[in-house]
């Protein structure tokens, strides 16, 4: 069974799979250009009690706020 989580679930060091990107088509396709695509693997870099969380890839960090976290599906890979 390959569960799902919004990637605001993920604690420091937790990796996981990109497995969907629920926000509107406009910041949707920000995060597309950015280089947060399906299949992206990422880690949790730092999260703040605040909600605000930097990820990293293979090739970048990004940091973003909760809103955006909790809308960002990924699949734990820990």
């Amino acid at each position: 069974m390959n569960m799902t989580t919004p990637v605001s679930t993920l604690r420091e060091g937790f990796k996981g799979i990109v497995k969907n990107i629920d926000l509107e088509p406009i910041m949707k396709k920000r995060l597309i250009e950015l280089g947060i695509t399906p299949e992206t693997k990422l880690t949790v870099v730092n999260k703040q009690k605040s909600g605000y969380m930097i990820i990293a890839t293979e090739n970048f960090k990004l940091a973003f706020d909760s809103y955006i976290a909790k809308h960002i599906i990924v699949q734990p890979i820990n």
